[in-house]
Formats: C-alpha cells, structure tokens, sequence
C-alpha cells in the first residue's frame, strides 16, 4: 500500500533560480504543450499570474500532469504557483514516483488546500524510472496556477573516480603510525604567522598538499614544522587563511572548503581519545551475509552530512572522495547501496519518510544519522521518539533489517554557544546509545569530533559550520565499519 508522504516544503533560494527549471512549458505560455490535462483545465490570458498566460481551473476542478525521467534516486525541487478567491486555496501540487511499468512507489503531496508558493522537496525512491507532476483543484472556485518548476541538480554531472587511495583512506587514523591526509588549515590569527595544529608529534613529513591533492608543498620553502605545528613560510603560495575572514553574524557561516592542506605523515604517538567499539554481534544476520560473500542491501538514511554535502566529491572537486555511505559500502565488500539522505531534514522526516522510501527498498541494514536538523527544535527524548518510530516503520515492511544509529558531529563551537542547541545535540548521543541492543548498533560520532575537535582546531576539520571536511567525512566512514565488522 502506498502511503501519502508529508509536505516537503522549503523556500526556493536565490542560487536556485539560476539553476535549468526542467518542466516544459513552465508558465503555459504555449498552451499546453507539454501537459496532459483532464476536467476544467484551461488558458487565460486574462489575469495571468506571470507572462502572458496562466493556466486556470474551472469551479468544476481538474487537474494536469507532467512526466520526468529520473534514474533512481536524486534530490529534486518541484514548486508552483498558485492564486485564487478562495482561502486557502482549493488547489495541490503532488509528485509521484513511478518505476519503469508505471506502478507508484511513493506520492507527495502539498495537502488538499494549497498555499499560494507550493514546494516539495524530495529524494525519490532508488527505483524511480519517472516521476509524474501533478497539479489540480479539488473544484468551488476558480485557480489560477503559474510559474512551475523542476530542479534536479544532478542531471548532466559527471561523475569522477576518486583520486585517492580509498583503501588508505579507510584505514583508522587511530591504528598504525601513519595519518593520512589529515586536514590542517593554516590559520593567521591577529595578524601571525599562519599555523596549523596535527593530531600527533611527526616524526617524518611524508607530504603536505593543497586540498585538492594535486599540489604538493616543500618543507623549509612553503612550511616548517615544529612540534605538532605546521607552519606557513613567509611569501609561499601554500593556502592560509586570516582570523579577519570568519563571518561576524549572529550564527556565523563562513566556507571552508578547499581551504585546508592535507599533511600526512608518520608519528609514534597513540590516540587517546574515543575509539568505535566493535558490535558484530549485534547484528548477526548482517555478519552471516558478509562471511558468505552475499550481497548485502544497505540504506543510508539521513541528512546533508550523509548525503555528502560539501564533501569534494559531491562537491564535483579533487579529489572526489565520495560520500560516507559509499566509503562504508565499498569497504564492506558486496553492498547495493541506497543513499537516500537529504539535505535539510530532520528525525520528522526520517519518521514520516521511512516506510516508503527505505521499507520498501527491503534493507538488510540502515545506517540511520540525523541531528544536524533537529537540535534547534527537538529535545533529545522527542528526537529519540522519532527514531525509534523510523526504526519501527522499517521493520514492519522488512523485519529482518538491523541497523546502526550515527549521532551526528559536534557543529562548530564558535557557531553558536547557545546552551539548548547545545545540549539537545549533546544529547542526542546518549538516547542512540540506549536503543543499541539486539540488531540494532551504536557510533557515537558525537564523541570522536568533539575530541577530534580537542586534540586540534575544530575549524581544521570541517568545511562549514555544520559539515564534515574529507577528513572528518572520513572518520564517519571508519567509525561505522570498525563498529560493524572486525578486520
């Protein structure tokens, strides 16, 4: 049974108005090319919201749909415009997911009485072929309805191979003697010279590049290293950044992204902080399917961090390190992975959207890390009810899913110091912890960054305020393998 979704709406950003709107004959300016209509659909030129026409129901009702080839899952943003006597309005928006036969995977909706700016913003279900926009009224009175739109910012990118060594990239910086490509930003602060703090005493400098990996620096020409330092060398072209550059707001945002340098190197230290605990047998029928080489079906369910966001290579840049979830699933061995993450939502939707979106995909496992989202709004005992609510949804379509609950990394301390953001996100942490237990595991991710965050400087390691620079991104990936499989 396919259960109506709830309303994913969100106000359209100046940076997304310049991006290729890919419904056709958005403002009916050339009839209705493009839709298929049914019941009293029409054109009016007589009182168009925008251009020279608009399309207009009648008090009879009607509706008009539009298809879009979507290959399995994106991040996509369908809005309208609408406009009448009546209020609210007798109007709606929907999107439909279809796969290759035509059979509906999901359906959302903006509800039976639409605002005036209808939004749905979604991830579609990893089987979509197409999806279907539909708009219609429910009839009473006349609807004016304009100005359609349709992002999918994936559509025409190419994808890049990493660049790096994923398998190095996989190995703990906790374990060995070697850490690499450890994010540092050189940071001059009141005018200094710029430094950088490493997570260890270097015994030997084995390279130190620019974010991108491509540009190496040299020891005594653009950097010297003292102590776990790493300073910038008067007049070299090795990137630093200056105190004066952080944002001053309220809620200071301020990019970070390709501002690192990437130093690894060997040291004889040991890491003194939080370490994953390894919790196989928690999840039993995961581990009997990995020893038997069988394919394992993984979801990853979250929000922009999970997605990847910022993360070179969903930011399309060098060295195109993937996401989290892709770094666990190739790690893994044989994993079809699902990542259906979205960026900006909360344990809400991860309650509302678990059914349909992740149950139906038949999951053997469900990494679950949402929080970024919910710390402004939700005590940890609400965020806990809604995981556990996805968790129970999950199960009734496949109950022999496990799972493991990532509690999400500290945000920038210099963001806000807010004592409620701050001990809500806190707290988070410990409500995962308490439902770890038979078939479902615990990362306390919350506590690797913020010691991370400790042991350096919290701005090495992240590219904005609320995301994950490679390396931390990295730390993701390595915590949830090392609580889920022994070597």
């Amino acid at each position: 049974m396919i259960t109506t979704l709830l309303l994913f709406g969100m106000t359209l950003t100046m940076d997304a108005l310049k991006k290729k709107n890919y419904i056709i004959n958005p403002g009916f300016e050339n009839n209705m090319k493009g839709w298929k209509s049914t019941g009293d659909a029409r054109m009016s030129t007589a009182a168009a919201l925008q251009g020279k026409a608009s399309l207009v129901f009648g008090k009879s009702g009607g509706s008009v749909t539009q298809e879009y080839k979507v290959p399995g899952e994106r991040v996509i943003y369908v809005a309208a415009q609408f406009e009448g006597v009546a209020i609210p309005l007798p109007g709606k928006l929907a999107v439909e997911c279809r796969d290759r036969a035509g059979k509906l995977l999901m359906v959302l909706d903006t509800g039976a009485e639409s605002v005036k700016q209808a939004a749905i913003y979604l991830k579609t279900h990893p089987f979509t072929h197409h999806l279907k926009v539909r708009i219609e009224s429910m009839g009473g009175s006349e609807v004016l309805v304009d100005d359609v739109q349709l992002f999918d910012e994936a559509r025409g990118v190419r994808a890049h191979a990493s660049e790096g060594n994923l398998d190095e990239a996989m190995i703990p910086f906790w374990e060995g003697d070697t850490v690499r490509n450890e994010s540092v930003l050189l940071l001059s602060r009141k005018d200094a010279p710029a430094s950088g703090r490493m997570l260890f005493d270097p015994r030997q400098i084995v390279s130190v590049t620019d974010s991108t990996g491509r540009i190496r620096y040299r020891e005594g020409v653009d950097f010297r290293v003292v102590g776990r330092e790493l300073q910038a060398i008067s007049k070299s072209k090795i990137p630093t950044m200056r105190d004066s550059e952080f944002s001053t707001e309220k809620y200071p945002w301020t990019r970070l992204d390709g501002r690192h340098v990437f130093v690894t190197y060997k040291h004889g230290g040991q890491w003194k902080g939080p370490r994953p605990v390894l919790q196989t047998h928690l999840l039993p029928r995961l581990n009997a399917k990995l020893k038997a080489g069988k394919t394992v079906t993984m979801v990853a369910f979250g929000d922009s961090i999970t997605l990847g966001v910022n993360v070179s290579g969903i930011r399309n840049a060098p060295p195109y390190l993937p996401a989290w979830p892709s770094l666990v699933a190739r790690s893994l061995g044989k994993v079809k992975l699902y990542n259906l993450a979205l960026g900006g939502m909360n344990s809400q939707w991860a309650k509302d959207s678990a059914r349909d979106l992740v149950g139906s995909t038949n999951p053997d496992l469900v990494l679950i890390a949402f929080g970024m989202n919910d710390f402004w709004s939700l005590t940890p005992e609400f965020f806990a009810e809604n995981v556990r609510a996805a968790i129970a949804r999950i199960l009734e379509k496949q109950p022999a899913c496990e799972f493991v609950l990532v509690s999400p990394m500290k945000f920038l301390p210099s963001y806000t110091s807010e004592s409620p953001y701050v001990e809500n996100l806190a707290g988070f942490a410990a409500e995962l912890r308490a439902m770890s237990g038979s078939g479902i595991a615990f990362f306390d991710m919350t506590a690797m960054s913020q010691a991370l965050y400790e042991a350096k400087c919290a701005e090495d390691l992240v590219a904005d305020p609320l995301h994950p620079a490679d390396f931390l991104a990295r730390v993701y990936a390595q915590g949830v393998v090392a609580t889920i499989r022994s070597k």
